[in-house]
């Protein structure tokens, strides 16, 4: 939802557009912002705007069955549908499986995107100093965590029904989807100390909104039980010493306290910060909302998922399980979780929504209980 990226429905202007396009940047090609076009071209009746809605599920699925297809997203301010596609030649599939869903050339917009990678990291050892990659004690969000697959970020520690908790990503497990006990160490496997075992990774399953022959939940999370020995602390994440300047080094303590659990849309341009190993603490503004993501290299779809861009890199390799978050004026919102990037300046998170959808109901403020969250926080 709310797409930065505009292209015409025509093929011919397709053609000659993403050509054009594919001689820049070949990392993330952006195809003609909307505030460069008149808003006029692409008003659309509101009745326009619930028969889309309806569409949404069934085409998306189509769409992203399609070899080469990345993301698809309703944009209501631009009235249309709008499908990513990692290459040209995807494009007449896209069209095809279009027309199949019931669009109208005229309902969507086809652009080119860069493929969604994981940013899960390979395994490092712990640094010696007070960064993020460090061995912390208690254990905070935003800090390094480890399984003999990769090197991740852990996002928040939840208070849960079913136990104390952290919350990170399903793909830093030993198999993206399913509980297999995996154990997480911090900061490094093997230079760090145990501190929980994976509890509650549901499967990925097909439901109207996923592509045949994929599998699909709302949120790359995975719930981890700590040990009784390790001491967290709940609402608390690690502090850097700035934004979006590559900082990792932790100066003291940010607090969650708000979560929003009730809300998968994000208004177009809000800003949002996350807080990573790799690249510290980062924002960009959100540029989709509530888009269905296919993961390269996988034959996995993520429903409803928010997207985050700046103009210099503010994701890397390592950043998996970062919290998502806004600020406020008493502390934090936490929005999700981020997963993936589109090349360097854009980040891709579970909204929190998803996240409890998956999981179930947690606290992840400052002294929350599972039946005391703070929900809507808009």
């Amino acid at each position: 939802m709310r797409s930065s990226f505009v292209l015409n429905a025509r093929w011919t202007a397709l053609l000659a557009v993403l050509l054009l396009a594919a001689c820049g940047d070949a990392t993330t090609v952006r195809v003609t912002a909307p505030s460069e076009l008149d808003a006029s071209l692409f008003a659309r009746s509101a009745q326009t705007q619930v028969r889309l809605a309806a569409l949404f599920d069934g085409a998306s699925a189509e769409v992203l069955g399609v070899d080469g297809s990345v993301f698809a997203d309703h944009d209501e301010r631009l009235g249309k549908l709008v499908f990513g596609v990692e290459r040209l030649s995807a494009a007449t599939a896209v069209q095809a499986a279009a027309a199949r869903a019931g669009l109208a050339a005229s309902d969507y917009a086809i652009v080119l995107s860069a493929p969604i990678k994981l940013v899960g990291g390979p395994a490092a050892a712990g640094e010696p100093v007070n960064t993020l990659s460090s061995a912390q004690s208690p254990v905070v969000g935003g800090v390094a965590i480890a399984t003999g697959k990769y090197q991740c970020t852990l996002g928040f520690t939840v208070a849960h029904a079913a136990g104390r908790s952290f919350i990170t990503n399903s793909h830093c497990t030993d198999r993206q989807g399913g509980p297999e006990k995996t154990q997480f160490w911090q900061p490094t496997l093997g230079f760090g100390t145990l501190i929980g075992v994976e509890a509650d990774d549901p499967v990925y399953n097909s439901n109207r909104a996923c592509p045949k022959e994929r599998r699909c939940r709302y949120s790359d999370a995975a719930r981890i039980e700590y040990l009784p020995i390790i001491v967290a602390r709940q609402g608390e994440m690690a502090r850097t010493s700035g934004v979006n300047d590559g900082s990792t080094t932790v100066t003291g303590i940010e607090y969650f306290t708000q979560q929003d659990d009730i809300n998968n849309l994000f208004l177009d341009g809000n800003l949002v910060h996350k807080t990573g190993v790799t690249t510290g603490t980062t924002s960009g503004r959100v540029t989709n909302s509530c888009a269905n993501a296919n993961v390269e290299g996988t034959r996995l779809t993520l429903l409803c998922q928010t997207f985050v861009t700046e103009a210099v890199g503010i994701v890397g390799y390592g950043d998996s399980g970062a919290p998502a978050y806004r600020k406020a004026a008493d502390g934090n919102v936490l929005l999700g979780i981020v997963w993936g990037g589109v090349g360097a300046n854009t980040f891709v998170f579970s909204p929190l929504e998803g996240i409890v959808r998956d999981l179930g109901r947690m606290s992840a403020i400052v002294g929350g209980t599972v039946s005391n969250t703070s929900g809507d926080a808009r």
